[in-house]
């Protein structure tokens, strides 16, 4: 008997064995990221620094729970670029590896932000 066409809906496109490995790494980053914040980042009244910059110092304040915008803008980032390459890998495999490239540096361009605002 052969196999529903739902449990074959279910299944992952695969993407080439480099930018597998690229994607993987972002979002080992993005889940390492969010744990970074869950440890350092504690719930208090007091409003803290959400941006800085060496012009004019801290110019955004907020609640503690605004700082996980950054992981979150990172998981965007992977899962929209991991959705592009799906559609083009066939037809374009150089834009899936720009983007597997891409989702990567913008995990480490998080991580920085994220270890100048809680440190």
């Amino acid at each position: 008997m052969p196999s529903s066409p739902a449990v074959a809906a279910i299944s992952v496109p695969r993407l080439r064995l480099w930018q597998r490995r690229i994607t993987t790494g972002a979002v080992v980053l993005n889940a390492a990221l969010w744990l970074y914040l869950a440890f350092k980042v504690r719930p208090s009244p007091e409003p803290m620094t959400l941006h800085y910059t060496i012009y004019f110092g801290i110019d955004r304040v907020g609640e503690w729970y605004r700082t996980y915008v950054l992981p979150f803008a990172g998981l965007a980032i992977a899962g929209v670029n991991y959705y592009i390459t799906i559609v083009y890998r066939s037809r374009e495999p150089l834009i899936g590896n720009l983007l597997a490239v891409t989702s990567l540096v913008a995990q480490l361009l998080l991580w920085i932000s994220a270890l100048t605002l809680v440190s």
